[in-house]
């Protein structure tokens, strides 16, 4: 739920206390941290529960993405990476095998790309951050078909065989 100001987020957090003791349960106030997303300078926000003042935080790990208050998703992209880095070297034998050029795909969209891209439908890529993505998709592909930095291969030639054998 989105507010706009910081009275309606007090009123909202009364609103959930009041509902929540009605069905007899209390909103933990050390596990409740409160985050405001801007496009500018962050600002301190004031919420009380309890007479307690809920700590704000700059950054917050919700269903193991991290959000943080300007919205910028480079470190979640870096973290992503790094986890499907990981991903493709545990199975990297396996994938730089001698299997199908198809099957290799599916189990990189399988195994790779379903750690790298998740929660990515929350994410605003700005130009570095999509270039980064790239450089990792491009060194997934010349990883998986032994094709070194240092042969003359231009990534476009590289995408383009993926793309000619994509599922």
């Amino acid at each position: 739920m989105t507010v706009s100001s910081e009275e309606g987020l007090q009123r909202i957090m009364e609103a959930l206390e009041r509902i929540s003791e009605e069905y007899g349960m209390r909103i933990n106030l050390k596990k409740t941290k409160v985050m405001m997303f801007t496009k500018g300078q962050p600002s301190k926000v004031s919420i009380w529960l309890r007479n307690a003042e809920l700590e704000q935080v700059h950054e917050f790990c919700y269903l193991d993405s991290l959000l943080t208050e300007i919205a910028r998703c480079d470190k979640e992209i870096k973290k992503r990476i790094a986890m499907a880095k990981t991903a493709f070297m545990r199975k990297g034998e396996l994938l730089r095998g001698n299997i199908s050029k198809d099957l290799k795909k599916r189990m990189v969209k399988a195994l790779v790309w379903s750690v790298a891209l998740y929660g990515s439908e929350t994410w605003t890529l700005r130009k570095k951050d999509i270039k980064r993505i790239q450089a990792f998709e491009m060194r997934i592909w010349r990883k998986m078909e032994k094709i070194s930095w240092t042969a003359h291969v231009s990534n476009e030639e590289v995408l383009c065989w993926c793309k000619n054998n994509v599922l």
